[in-house]
């Protein structure tokens, strides 16, 4: 009987402690409302481009676990990867530097080029 007791006890223990807790998921913070501030630039064919526009739109969790998707009102999206430390990249790209200054407040910058042109887009986001 002793060994049985010893057997369930040894049992249970490994049991538990081979149990992981959840993972923390660190981008709840950040989901939201948000107002975006936009400002594109680029060169194509040899005619410059510029405008500043603003845009409402929703953060929310993306398609895996690591993952964040901006909807813009204007039903655009764009997915990033996110980081624990609040930074952020374009998912499959490196084309794209993002962060979270705050819970409330974000920034990015997507680079692009293409033939014939070249361009950025710089947006600041703040929770509304």
């Amino acid at each position: 009987m002793k060994i049985f007791t010893t057997l369930i006890v040894v049992f249970c223990v490994v049991s538990f402690a081979g149990c992981k807790k959840p993972l923390l998921d660190y981008r709840k913070k950040y989901l939201g409302d948000y107002s975006f501030s936009i400002h594109q630039s680029s060169h194509i064919g040899g005619i410059s481009y510029d405008t500043s526009y603003t845009n409402d739109g929703t953060l929310s969790k993306g398609s895996d676990l690591q993952s964040i998707q901006i909807t813009f009102s204007s039903h655009d999206a764009i997915e990033f990867v996110f980081f624990e430390d609040g930074s952020f990249r374009v998912k499959n790209y490196n084309s794209c530097i993002g962060e979270f200054e705050s819970v409330n407040k974000m920034k990015y910058t997507l680079f692009w080029w293409a033939l014939p042109g070249q361009g950025t887009e710089s947006v600041i986001g703040t929770r509304k």
